[in-house]
This record gives structure tokens, sequence and C-alpha cells, in this order.
């Protein structure tokens, strides 16, 4: 019975946090996350679909777009923060380099004398990315198409 109760009472504060977290997605703060995700998810979309003009089959098009999406990941769980899980296109959505915990933690990125928040890195590369990719993808494909 305690267990019962001690579940319920998890489920409770959970359903509270998710209230608090449904009332503040309009918030500013919220906002950003939103769109940092979604430029995220817009430049893993974009290069998803370079790769898949420039690559004969589908198989090696979606290894290679899984090996892109999760080398982020294991870079920052292997090396902690450096410029290889912020600037690639999935730096903004993984589990511990998301977008939030670069926004918590204040991790910088040196080069030089100079030092970069990783929140602006990753969404500076984000953005710099989605023409790129998404130009890269119409080339390719115009000259898949006429070869």
């Amino acid at each position: 019975l305690p267990v019962v109760a001690r579940s319920y009472g998890q489920y409770r504060s959970l359903s509270k946090t998710r209230e608090r977290w449904c009332q503040d997605a309009g918030s500013p703060a919220g906002v950003c996350l939103a769109l940092a995700g979604l430029l995220s998810i817009v430049s893993c979309i974009c290069c998803t679909l370079f790769l898949s003009a420039k690559c004969k089959d589908a198989l090696s098009v979606l290894l290679i777009s899984i090996v892109v999406i999760l080398v982020p990941f294991f870079a920052y769980t292997a090396l902690g923060v450096n410029w290889i899980s912020a600037i690639l296109p999935s730096a903004g959505i993984g589990m511990q380099n998301n977008f939030l915990y670069q926004l918590i933690n204040f991790n910088y990125l040196h080069i030089g004398g100079m030092s970069f928040w990783t929140p602006h890195i990753i969404l500076i590369s984000a953005a710099i990315e989605v023409p790129i990719f998404l130009f890269l993808a119409v080339r390719s494909y115009c000259k898949h198409q006429v070869a």
C-alpha cells in the first residue's frame, strides 16, 4: 500500500511539473527552445536530403545519416564539450548535449584567444548548415538527373 501511495505522489508531482511546463511553453525561453530544436531537426533533414541525393542506394544513406546524427552524442559523452558535438547537424537535439543543457551549463568552446558560448555555436552552425545542405542537395540532384 505505501508503494502505491508513493507512486501516486510521484505521478501527481510529474503532472504538476508537466502543467508548469505547458504554462511556461509560451514564455520567451520556451519559444527559444522550440525554435532551436526545430532548427536542429531541419538541419538534420537537410543533411539527410543531401546524402540521399549524393548516394546511390538507400541503405548507405540510412547508415551515414544515423552515424551523423549519433556522432555528437557519443563525442559529448566521451570527450565532453568539443567542437564536434557542437557543429554537426544534430548538435542541439542530443540526450546530454541538447540545447537546454547547453543553456544551463554555460559551456564555452575556445579557438585561439576567443571563447564562444555553445548555444550560439549550435544555432549559428545549424542556420549555416540548412542553406548549404539544401544547395548541395539540389546541385547533386540536378547533376544526377542530367547524367
